[in-house]
């Protein structure tokens, strides 16, 4: 009878919100990393304001990327809550192809992710089961392409400088659930006297030593003689490898080596010469746990 009176009690101030279990500490870590999916493990020591054990039947857990849902999980092994606190095991599974959805949100906001995880603990006394939502999120920015500073490049033809590349800059375009667009433009400076055709780009992009991109872009610009250009390009990243980059990106300690190489094809009366544009590797890392 004591028992039975408890658990009413428990089940009325809980229902009322008083003296609600929380979250005091939580630590998060990376488990399995696949093809198929990324899991968190998560400890979270929960509070407990009652004199007795509380029964807690589940742990509810969903993840969210910018609105995007990523996957859900689940309390595993014992998740009784004993006096005064105690420490519950989560299993939270990321489905990697959702990583596309994600991937263009983040470059849409200027690689920019709110990550947020909504827990519901659930009670189960005496046949009544009650909720108690928990919600932790937090902010994590990438710089794929902000640790490019490209240098100036020219071609000497015959002794002679024949051409200067100038202002070369690099930036996101337009991106959707299949392609990446990285727009490259520059200055060319034609210091001869005749006109200098740009025949084309060609470009690989890779992350990790996975390859995103790659292709020959035509071009039909034509620098006239003792005169200075703009020229644009359009390189794409294959949206399909982003799943694969998220994996060696946790396997790797959340760091990321990124390949950019990009050449010109011009001719010079007649005779066709390579440029390079650019030739930059470079690494990134992130944190994405260790601020939740």
């Amino acid at each position: 009878m004591r028992w039975l009176l408890l658990a009413i009690i428990l089940i009325a101030t809980l229902s009322a919100g008083c003296a609600q279990p929380k979250v005091q500490s939580i630590q998060m870590s990376w488990g399995d990393v696949n093809d198929e999916y990324t899991e968190i493990v998560s400890n979270a020591e929960v509070s407990n304001p009652y004199p007795i054990a509380i029964p807690l039947s589940d742990v509810e857990v969903e993840i969210f990327m910018n609105g995007v849902l990523m996957g859900h999980g689940n309390a595993v092994g014992d998740t009784t809550i004993s006096s005064p606190s105690d420490t519950l095991t989560l299993s939270i599974k990321l489905i990697n192809e959702r990583l596309v959805d994600w991937w263009v949100s983040h470059i849409e906001r200027g690689e920019e992710t709110v990550m947020k995880i909504k827990t519901n603990l659930v009670f189960s006394i005496l046949g009544y089961k009650l909720r108690i939502p928990i919600e932790r999120s937090t902010t994590f920015q990438t710089t794929f392409l902000s640790s490019i500073s490209p240098e100036g490049v020219s071609l000497n033809v015959g002794g002679v400088k024949a051409i200067e590349v100038k202002d070369a800059r690099i930036k996101w375009g337009e991106v959707d659930r299949s392609r990446t667009q990285i727009i490259v433009s520059a200055v060319i400076k034609n210091n001869l006297p005749v006109p200098i055709p740009v025949k084309f780009m060609e470009y690989e992009v890779s992350m990790n030593g996975i390859k995103m991109g790659e292709g020959r872009v035509v071009s039909d610009a034509v620098i006239k003689p003792m005169k200075s250009e703009a020229v644009e390009f359009v390189m794409e990243i294959d949206n399909s490898k982003i799943p694969e980059w998220w994996v060696s990106h946790i396997k790797n300690e959340e760091k990321t080596t990124v390949s950019i190489n990009a050449k010109l094809g011009i001719e010079v009366e007649g005779r066709e010469y390579s440029v390079n544009l650019y030739t930059h590797s470079y690494e990134f890392t992130t944190d994405l746990l260790g601020s939740m």
